[in-house]
């Protein structure tokens, strides 16, 4: 690639940076809809729901696992319990913080060739309201989501 395309293709991708969900890191590489969990929504409503999760403004991600020994499962499975959070500060919500906590359990078969996942996560319920043109921030009662996900490494 020559310098001037370089040039080019940096200034693009500073551009389109603004316009795209930003994307959290991965705990595990899936292939997933970043927004599948606002589907059920009318385009605009989800996007709006969705700043609650995503966005531009800084976010600070931790996690904390313990992989458990070998001989507590007779069948050479492996526990892993673990605890992460999620604390960020979005511009489209005024900075206000938010913090995601979760806490979950993989079951580690088979060597690690697959895992099952129980992971409850409790989240804030930001409510987004417009009255003429000042847009209010508001929390609700925070929600909680229960998940249960297999995964095969192949």
């Amino acid at each position: 690639m020559n310098h001037q395309a370089q040039f080019l293709l940096d200034e693009v991708l500073e551009h389109l940076k603004h316009y795209l969900p930003e994307q959290a890191p991965l705990k595990d590489f899936i292939h997933h809809n970043t927004l599948h969990s606002f589907q059920e929504f009318k385009f605009f409503e989800g996007t709006q729901r969705a700043n609650e999760m995503f966005g531009t403004g800084s976010i600070l991600y931790a996690q904390c696992a313990y992989l458990m020994n070998q001989n507590i499962l007779k069948n050479g499975n492996r526990l892993m319990p673990y605890l992460s959070t999620t604390l960020a500060r979005f511009d489209r919500l005024n900075h206000k913080n938010l913090m995601t906590m979760n806490i979950g359990l993989n079951l580690l078969l088979n060597g690690h060739k697959a895992k099952l996942t129980l992971d409850f996560q409790n989240r804030p319920n930001v409510m987004l309201t417009q009255q003429g043109n000042n847009e209010t921030v508001t929390f609700g009662k925070r929600l909680n989501t229960a998940t249960l996900q297999y995964q095969v490494f192949f």
